[in-house]
């Protein structure tokens, strides 16, 4: 049974004496009482709502139908022929508006009857008394649904007189104005003061059928209290506005509320707008909707010109492909995401930025928007860029590089070219003191070095010394030691430059400066002694030869040979004075 059976047949369905049907306002029949199912010749409750749409239906024109809808009319009577056990009888039809709480039963009901004296019609039975009592019935249910309502409503004629009101008004009457409602009373004398002129404006708007629905913090009592206050037009059986329903609901819990909620969100947005990571929100397509501070700081954008944007605007082309794959990826399984990717700030610079994308999704698990936190991590890959740079430096360095702790001298790192020198592996020289790659005679003066660098005002110290390998053979080193902080904590820096070659090649020199210093002092002593008998010979011979021409030539050219052969003994000589000091320096180094 339908809920219009449900509720207005109870009325009808027993009755004898008139035909009941239910229609909407095209003429669709949705209910039909035992009485007229017979009179339709069948006993199939949906045949005859068929038979009805096609017998009686078509007796309302589309006008009927619209001006009972808009209230133009409130009954409609006419007579009709009615076919029933193959005689034609005439019948008399009352079509009105049904309404109610119930949102099924608004529509037309036919009250329909066999033409009979009029006293019949007056009965206690007629079918009009019982149609009365059923709109009494209906007026009644009404009012109790008017009552019911927490919304206060109040029926206003015209001239501002009281037409009607419900339980709610009165009790609000009663709490802000100590008086009572009644009806034929002036309403204007419960409009505030200082809502008088906009109150006017609306209730002469409804008057011309514009409906009005505001919301107002009103002073009532010293006491601020949130009202939604609505205009309607009241249209009478006639068509005509009879007055306006004003209805007014305490709205303040809702809107005390609302305004927490909204401090809320200002806090929650100073807390975001005032963190250090880079917050927002995008859409799939992933357009901005919300950045805070850091955002726009980090990126050099304000914050007009960040929202409605891409944020792909700032990623490599060759990337975009790859971040939504990514974003789409995201489910309620698996929610968030972190990622690590290159973006441009507003000068085109390139930042490095690390994100954790979480997806939102809606009550059926669509992914509607995404909430995502990052930080700038551009210095973070610079070092350790840098430190890749280092690593690769001290690990392929040819000289031995150690780091020191201050305490005991512990080796904590090592390059390739200290353990390829000392025959250890790096895992084991880390966990030596530096003093035991030392040569024994050495260890006291890189002991006194050490000390005088962490205590002196110097931040590095060179001296020479000796390392011990672990076969127990040596070689002679020159170590450079400098102070670093690292993390704040102190350490010695010890970078070592094996000097056997350099060693052998001054010993090499050194043995052949010693074999030059021989060649010269023979060659300055030895050599020259003769040649200057030589020249004492020639001055002698010179005074002896006289005027033969032959032989004062033969005498000038070999003067001259001798001169020669002394100056180059004299510069062999300096050269071997310079190899000495040369020598000496070697020697105090």
């Amino acid at each position: 049974m339908s809920q219009v059976e449900k509720i207005l047949l109870p009325y009808f369905q027993n009755t004898n004496s008139f035909f009941v049907a239910f229609t909407d306002f095209k003429g669709n029949c949705q209910a039909v009482n035992e009485l007229l199912i017979r009179c339709l010749n069948t006993e199939n409750k949906e045949e005859a709502k068929h038979k009805f749409e096609e017998y009686f239906s078509p007796l309302l024109s589309p006008d009927n139908y619209i001006q009972l809808e808009s209230g133009k009319k409130s009954l409609i009577e006419m007579p009709a022929e009615f076919i029933t056990e193959n005689e034609i009888r005439p019948t008399f039809w009352e079509i009105t508006v049904c309404k109610s709480e119930e949102k099924y039963t608004y529509g037309l009901l036919w009250i329909g009857h066999l033409n009979k004296p009029m006293s019949t019609l007056h009965s206690d039975n007629s079918p009009q008394k019982e149609s009365n009592r059923f709109f009494e019935d209906e007026n009644y249910k009404l009012k109790a649904l008017l009552d019911s309502s927490t919304d206060g409503s109040v029926l206003i004629s015209p001239e501002f007189k009281i037409l009607s009101y419900n339980r709610t008004a009165q009790k609000s009457a009663e709490k802000y104005y100590n008086t009572k409602l009644d009806v034929g009373k002036d309403f204007r004398q419960y409009i505030l003061e200082d809502t008088k002129e906009e109150f006017y404006t609306d209730f002469k708007k409804a008057l011309n059928l514009e409906q009005t629905v505001k919301e107002k913090e009103l002073l009532i009592r010293s006491e601020k209290i949130w009202f939604q206050c609505s205009f309607h037009p009241a249209i009478g059986a006639n068509g005509q506005v009879i007055g306006v329903s004003f209805n007014s609901t305490n709205i303040d819990k809702r809107k005390r509320a609302e305004e927490k909620i909204v401090e809320n969100e200002k806090f929650l947005d100073s807390v975001l707008q005032a963190q250090h990571e880079m917050i927002c929100r995008f859409l799939p397509d992933t357009t901005l909707t919300y950045v805070n501070n850091a955002y726009c700081s980090e990126m050099g954008y304000s914050k007009a010109e960040l929202l409605g944007k891409k944020f792909l605007e700032f990623i490599p082309e060759e990337l975009e492909v790859k971040i939504l794959k990514n974003l789409k990826a995201l489910n309620l399984k698996k929610p968030s995401q972190t990622m690590v990717h290159k973006s441009f700030d507003a000068n085109g610079n390139p930042r490095w930025q690390e994100w954790t994308d979480t997806g939102l999704f809606d009550a059926d698990g669509n992914l509607i928007e995404f909430q995502a936190v990052g930080r700038d991590i551009t210095e973070l890959i610079d070092s350790k860029r840098n430190l890749e740079r280092f690593h690769s430096i001290f690990e392929n360095s040819l000289h031995e590089i150690y780091l020191l702790h201050p305490e005991q001298l512990k080796i904590t790192q090592a390059n390739k070219a200290a353990a390829k020198n000392l025959k250890y592996s790096v895992d084991k020289l880390k966990n030596l003191s530096f003093y035991t790659v030392v040569n024994q005679p050495f260890k006291q003066k890189v002991k006194s070095e050490i000390q005088a660098l962490l205590e002196g005002n110097k931040d590095k110290v060179s001296f020479e010394s000796e390392h011990l390998r672990q076969s127990g053979s040596t070689y002679p080193i020159e170590i450079h030691l400098q102070k670093m902080c690292i993390d704040k904590e102190l350490f010695l820096v010890a970078i070592c430059v094996d000097l056997s070659e350099r060693n052998s090649y001054i010993k090499s020199i050194t043995e052949q400066n010693t074999a030059l210093r021989e060649i010269a002092w023979i060659q300055s002593h030895l050599v020259r002694a003769p040649l200057a008998n030589i020249l004492g010979l020639i001055l002698l011979l010179k005074d002896e030869i006289g005027e033969d021409t032959k032989i004062q030539n033969l005498m000038l050219l070999l003067e001259k040979s001798s001169k020669e052969l002394d100056s180059v003994i004299r510069k062999v000589a300096d050269k071997t004075r310079m190899v000495e000091l040369l020598d000496k320096e070697i020697d105090n180094r």
